[in-house]
């Protein structure tokens, strides 16, 4: 998930492993890619509601695209996607004693890949200057 800011892009991720929870019960690699851009399309307003969504789990506020206008079109942004390579993962059931270290090993394969690919291409992109940070 992204999540806007001005000087960095921040986007949700350590907590977020139940797709890791299902490629690994179905066997499917993961792929870890980054869409530059992405975060700069729409402004989401207003920023103070952003505690009690976090709090409740729920996105609250509206987007706001060219014009100033609620979900209209998006700001003329030039975007990039960045993919990297496959994270191979073992079929494992969820009933397995072992299920739970192999989702945390490829959840963490996953986020170390993910920062890889963002260093590596920010300056393609021109955001050299421009951190991620995980959270």
């Amino acid at each position: 998930m992204f999540m806007v800011e001005k000087d960095r892009e921040v986007i949700k991720l350590l907590d977020r492993k139940g797709f890791v929870r299902i490629a690994i019960e179905e066997g499917a690699d993961l792929l870890p890619c980054y869409h530059f851009g992405n975060s700069q399309l729409f402004q989401w307003k207003p920023k103070s509601w952003e505690k009690l969504a976090r709090r409740h789990r729920v996105a609250l506020g509206f987007m706001f695209g060219r014009w100033g206008l609620p979900f209209a079109l998006p700001w003329r942004i030039p975007l990039m996607m960045a993919v990297g390579a496959p994270i191979l993962v073992k079929q494992t059931s969820a009933s397995d004693p072992g299920f739970a270290a192999a989702v945390d090993e490829a959840h963490g394969k996953l986020v170390a890949a993910t920062q890889q690919l963002y260093d590596k291409y920010k300056g393609v992109f021109g955001w050299q200057d421009r951190p991620l940070l995980i959270k």
